[in-house]
């Protein structure tokens, strides 16, 4: 029988696991696609850079709880889940959070500057892109392993 300790850890894995599916789902799939089709690209770039931050900071903060809940879960196999899954969670979200968005805002910033004709072969446009691509494919597997906790959890 489960303790009510242990109860409430897989409680909060899995709610923490919802709410990274439900961020990176809402955000990736209806704001980011929305906000493509009716800003410009500097607005919204500024729109975003306002965001991330936040967004980014809510993923290490569901890691964080799934790292904690899970050291309390009575299973053996799930502990090590949860654990070694929120710690590649917060491991993603940080390297985003501190490495790739400085560098995308840097390079934002290099934009601003440029007239349009100018940005669309530039060095500094292709990097973005690059690297915006790289944290999309970050946020997919933010996406899975908050699904793989979610069934394991189950």
């Amino acid at each position: 029988m489960e303790t009510a300790l242990a109860f409430l850890a897989r409680f909060l894995v899995t709610l923490s696991a919802a709410v990274l599916v439900g961020k990176v789902v809402y955000f990736n799939f209806f704001v980011s696609p929305v906000l493509q089709r009716i800003l410009k690209t500097d607005t919204r770039i500024k729109v975003t850079g306002a965001l991330f931050p936040r967004y980014y900071y809510l993923g290490i903060a569901c890691g964080l709880v799934v790292i904690l809940a899970g050291t309390l879960l009575q299973l053996q196999f799930q502990r090590w889940i949860a654990i070694g899954l929120g710690g590649a969670i917060v491991a993603i979200e940080g390297l985003c959070r501190f490495y790739f968005l400085p560098r995308l805002n840097g390079l934002k910033s290099v934009l601003e500057k440029q007239s349009p004709e100018e940005q669309k072969d530039s060095r500094e446009r292709q990097e973005w892109k690059k690297l915006n691509k790289i944290t999309f494919r970050l946020n997919l597997g933010v996406l899975i392993a908050g699904l793989i906790l979610i069934a394991r959890m189950s």
